[in-house]
């Protein structure tokens, strides 16, 4: 296994980033909410790692804190949940907010993932309820208070790279704006969050 992963960010996308480590470039698949918090391209990156192994490939996961990195891993071993599902799931919902959803059964809240539907999400819960706790609740704490410049031209971009159309992304825009303000990556997920409802 990889347990981590040291060099430069050669290229970042909300989906991935590409790492060079030692003129190499390696495609690491990171949570979509991690974007905005990635290393500028040039400068040095440090990711916690999970390298999952198939029959024609091998694909590297790549996370900015190590509870996330032993979450992903976690959700794995959820019966049928797969690397894209879990990503997702991290991509959209901080640690705190999926604990508090499988502790107090919150289907609801889960099934506003793509790719995760009721079934799934009551699984989720069911598999996950005795194993997380107030522990990893206390891991994460809320998002930062780091709001860069062109917040919303940031936050397009993203969704744009995600596949939404310029209709998408201005109608959400519109929903968003009426909300609290956050911090980029908070406003993301929330974006994120209502264009999965629509």
């Amino acid at each position: 296994m990889i347990w981590y992963l040291r060099g430069k960010v050669a290229q970042s996308f909300p989906q991935y980033v590409v790492v060079d480590v030692m003129g190499i470039g390696l495609q690491v698949h990171v949570p979509a909410s991690s974007y905005f918090d990635l290393p500028r391209p040039g400068e040095d990156i440090y990711l916690y790692t999970y390298l999952l192994p198939k029959e024609d490939s091998f694909t590297l996961y790549g996370f900015l804190q190590s509870q996330e990195r032993d979450f992903f891993v976690t959700l794995l071993g959820v019966g049928g949940i797969g690397p894209k599902a879990a990503l997702s799931l991290l991509g959209h919902l901080t640690i705190p907010q999926i604990v508090r959803a499988v502790t107090h059964e919150e289907v609801a809240v889960l099934t506003t993932i793509p790719g995760i539907g009721k079934k799934t999400a009551s699984r989720i819960c069911y598999e996950l309820k005795h194993k997380v706790d107030a522990t990893a609740l206390q891991a994460f704490g809320g998002a930062g208070d780091r709001l860069p410049e062109n917040t919303w031209r940031e936050v397009s971009q993203a969704l744009a790279a995600l596949g939404y159309s310029e209709t998408e992304i201005s109608r959400v825009k519109i929903k968003v704006s009426t909300e609290e303000k956050t911090s980029v990556e908070g406003l993301f997920k929330k974006a994120l969050a209502h264009l999965s409802r629509e």
